[in-house]
């Protein structure tokens, strides 16, 4: 066993023990000192944690995240999720940085905004960080395959953001020092109406040593609800526009070669029917586009124009079967239409040329599939089986059609041992058709130049996990270990020159363990603990691109009167053994701190700091990936009056 390894199971072994022995001792005084019990608040306080998100199969672990309970001010939804074991952030820096789930990431992981499915023609994979965090109620994350219930591309999970509900006004605003980053938002909930605006402004941060950062931006982002009932039915009408303008890409090209984003809006619509008879009925449209441009000072400039409509509808129903068992099923279609990319390239080293090219013209994908999943009880113990059948269509100008179908399930058991204590397990088999950008796409992209595949196979894997969970009124552990295969691995590979292009791995295993823990020895304070185990090898051995080194993290909440302070320390270890297109990158330990003051029942003020270390070090092991920003500080002012989302 390597030093590195050693270290991390001293590490690691004491705290887990260490907090299984807090945890137990806790059960056991909420059994024996009623006297002491904490109140109802502390109570939901816990069992907040335990949410879970109701797109996922029996057995598997999630977590629903409330963005205003997490460190700091996020500035993306990235920001929000990576707080979740088994989640880190992925890819290059700046405003479109995404994350990996189990070491799983880019377009294996599936972004849903309330249930619409988001896709992207961006080799890194779909981003959901056109909506300010401001204006979400709850981030869901599903950990490990949900492609019977979500179909393809729910490979590695699921990331599911649903929109603040606003009851009566609500207005945030602060600051934050790094890139004087600043941010507005206003919200207001009338009579089944519920309105929310927010803006976000940032200039370049800076990293520890100095180093400017490209990340800049401008984001305006909204939503609009309208919530009523007729006769047996509710009815919900979702209405989400976004506007972001000059968008930075922060890499390590900066600033010899520059990516912006001059413009990304997106335009989402959705109405969603609920029966009492047991069923749902979604229906969405979303408009968006894209633009690129990349410039190699004195050599060239790119343009990339991305646009498409994406669509969806899903119906599903629910039925008791019997006393202990019920049945879910239903029927999904989630399509895209012309979807365009046209890259113009300018010559600036000789005399002024341009010149354009179509490789995605009119591209169309449909995807349809029909699931169903049968529930019953036994006991102590729970079950469940479900399977779908899904078939994908593509097509795009200049190449021949693609179309194939495929079947995928799972299986959960969830075993209560006591009123505290249970037992899970999961096998799942998951499912990704390629897309259109890693068949078709061939231009310039942040990365670099992308060649498109059009002879990928589709990804298929197979996940099994199991867990333990201890709740008590004042301690929730929760200690998970996985392991996925995935056969016909699609990776981004370098073919030499600064040149990309996608290939299917024969195989690839990624496996570790998951801890989360709060602990609430009194009503005054909260303890919470996490982290990850994380490894990810191919058939011949060699390391997966996109595994997050490993991390274990702790916080401490403690409420006095008016004051609130909460602070976190995360320890993250070093990635020695980087895999395709990705570099090495050293450990580092970040400390950040909050403090907030309440006025009154409605508004409170606050300051926060991050990186209070000043620490140098990189998000991801992103072979472009810059340093992250230096110690920050904000300060937010907040008038509540809104509730979680749907």
């Amino acid at each position: 066993m390597s030093r590195g390894s050693l270290l991390t199971v001293w590490l690691v072994v004491p705290v887990l023990v260490a907090t299984l022995s807090v945890a137990s001792v806790l059960a056991q005084a909420d059994e024996n000192d009623e006297e002491d019990e904490p109140t109802w608040d502390a109570r939901i306080a816990v069992k907040a944690e335990l949410r879970e998100a109701a797109s996922g199969p029996t057995g598997a672990s999630s977590t629903v995240i409330d963005p205003d309970e997490t460190d700091g001010v996020a500035s993306t939804v990235t920001d929000v999720v990576a707080t979740s074991p088994g989640v880190s952030q992925n890819g290059q820096g700046g405003h479109f940085q995404v994350f990996s789930i189990r070491g799983v990431s880019r377009h294996r992981v599936m972004n849903l905004v309330s249930g619409m499915r988001i896709n992207s023609e961006r080799r890194a994979g779909a981003s959901v960080s056109f909506i300010d965090p401001l204006l979400l109620g709850t981030v869901e994350v599903q950990r490990g395959p949900s492609t019977t219930f979500q179909g393809s591309g729910a490979l590695g999970g699921v990331v599911q953001v649903l929109p603040r509900i606003h009851d009566g006004w609500s207005v945030q605003t602060g600051c934050d020092s790094s890139g004087d980053e600043n941010y507005q938002v206003v919200g207001y909930g009338v009579d089944g109406w519920s309105v929310g605006f927010a803006r976000r402004d940032a200039g370049d941060a800076e990293a520890a040593d100095g180093t400017l950062l490209n990340s800049h931006f401008t984001q305006y982002s909204a939503t609009v609800t309208r919530s009523w009932s007729s006769g047996p039915r509710r009815y919900e009408l979702l209405f989400l526009p976004t506007l972001a303008e000059d968008i930075g890409k922060a890499n390590t090209d900066f600033p010899m070669r520059t990516t912006e984003y001059p413009l990304e809006r997106h335009q989402m619509l959705k109405l969603s029917i609920d029966s009492d008879d047991g069923w749902q009925l979604d229906g969405w449209l979303h408009p968006h586009d894209l633009e690129t441009e990349v410039v190699e000072q004195g050599v060239s400039r790119n343009r990339v124009f991305n646009d498409s409509l994406d669509y969806g509808v899903r119906w599903e129903r629910r039925a008791t079967l019997t006393d202990v068992a019920s049945l879910r099923w239903g029927l999904q279609g989630a399509g895209r239409s012309g979807v365009d990319a046209e890259e113009v390239t300018d010559d600036l080293a000789g005399p002024p040329m341009s010149q354009s090219v179509k490789t995605l013209d009119g591209g169309r994908e449909i995807e349809t599939g029909a699931f169903a999943a049968v529930h019953w009880r036994r006991d102590r113990t729970d079950y469940e089986v479900g399977g779908r059948i899904s078939r994908q269509d593509q097509k795009n100008a200049g190449f021949s059609g693609e179309d194939e179908s495929a079947l995928n399930g799972f299986a959960g058991v969830t075993r209560r041992l006591g009123e505290r204590t249970e037992l899970r397990g999961s096998l799942s088999s998951g499912l990704r058709f390629p897309n259109l950008s890693e068949r078709f796409f061939t231009g310039t992209t942040g990365a670099g130049q992308i060649v498109g595949n059009p002879d990928l196979d589709p990804e298929r894997s197979l996940s099994g996990e199991v867990s333990a969970r201890l709740l008590a009124r004042r301690s929730l552990v929760h200690l998970a270990l996985f392991r996925n295969e995935i056969d016909d691995y699609i990776e981004r590979v370098d073919v030499g020159g600064d040149v990309l292009t996608f290939v299917n791995l024969t195989s690839g295993t990624l496996q570790g363990a998951e801890l989360q823990a709060v602990i609430l020895p009194s009503e005054r304070w909260r303890i919470t603990l996490g982290g990850h185990l994380l490894r990810g090898r191919d058939e011949d051995g060699s390391p997966l691109a996109d595994v997050p080194p490993h991390r274990l993290q702790a916080g401490l909440r403690h409420r006095r009167g008016l004051w609130t302070l909460e602070t976190r320390l995360v320890h993250r270890g070093a990635k020695t053994d980087p895999g395709s297109a990705e570099k090495r990158i050293p450990s580092v330990d970040l400390w950040s701190a909050a403090v907030e003051r309440a006025f009154s029942r409605a508004w409170s003020l606050s300051v926060t700091a991050s990186n209070l270390l000043d620490e140098e070090y990189f998000r991801s092991a992103d072979r472009k990936a810059p340093l992250a920003p230096e110690r920050s500080f904000g300060i937010r002012l907040v008038r509540s009056g809104s509730r979680v989302g749907p």
